[in-house]
């Protein structure tokens, strides 16, 4: 008997899902690095918290990286790269060999590649961040508690998982928060009824609109995540959303 595309995901999903929670890498990394975090910071630490896929609960496995949140108290003085140069120094002198990204710090610890973003909140009374943008040399707001409630609190997490899977079957370049966004842009109004049809849905929509769509941070509406990738790499997704909705089998598809 044929298997059912709803069948074939939920088995893929099975196979890819990575753990989350306090037993899952997220927690474990945040634990292990927190009193090295603390003694760089200072009397000016704040939090440090699981951001990213681990806890959306989007995390596949091979395929995501550990990022840790690093909140600074609001009058901490430095600036917001002379935070970020600082992090960096510091966890080279530690012994890592650190890769300075966009917004974090990169790292292996504990056979994990984890991403350390430092950022300074607001004021206070908000949960709101500021963060160095090394690309636009610049910095930006912020509200990680905004992303992570937004897409784990959608019912499209589960799609999600797929759709980062197939990024990495096809060799995609496509920033993790900005396929959330397109994935619930995509299912914006649909239910979680029908796995394999909110998957196809997904790629009919990056096939007919990734080229021009606007991507909107709910944490800040001046930040178009969709300016994060390049015309090229939108022209790939697009193009490979193409051949995967025309593909005759769910295994040329994703696996």
């Amino acid at each position: 008997m044929l298997m059912s595309g709803d069948d074939y995901l939920q088995q893929l999903l099975a196979k890819i899902t990575a753990p989350t929670g306090v037993f899952g890498p997220g927690e474990k990394m945040r634990q292990a690095l927190d009193p090295m975090i603390r003694r760089w910071a200072g009397t000016q630490y704040s939090e440090l918290k699981v951001s990213g896929s681990y806890a959306k609960g989007t995390a596949i496995r091979g395929g995501t990286d550990v990022d840790i949140f690093i909140s600074l108290k609001p009058d901490t003085s430095p600036t917001l790269k002379e935070i970020f140069d600082s992090l960096a120094s510091y966890m080279t002198a530690a012994g890592y060999s650190t890769r300075k990204q966009n917004v974090s710090i990169g790292i292996s610890h504990g056979g994990y590649q984890v991403d350390l973003v430092p950022g300074k909140r607001q004021n206070f009374n908000s949960r709101d961040h500021s963060l160095w943008v090394s690309r636009q040399n610049t910095w930006q707001k912020t509200n990680i508690d905004t992303h992570i409630d937004t897409v784990s609190r959608s019912s499209h997490t589960d799609v999600i998982r797929v759709m980062k899977r197939w990024k990495q079957c096809h060799g995609l370049e496509f920033p993790s928060f900005a396929l959330e966004l397109a994935t619930l842009r995509a299912l914006a109004g649909r239910n979680a009824a029908g796995r394999a049809s909110r998957v196809m849905a997904v790629v009919e929509w990056l096939r007919d609109n990734i080229t021009a769509a606007a991507l909107i941070d709910p944490a800040n509406t001046n930040n178009n995540v969709a300016s994060e990738l390049s015309a090229t790499e939108k022209i790939a997704i697009a193009r490979q959303a193409k051949a995967s909705r025309d593909a005759a089998y769910w295994k040329d598809v994703v696996w």
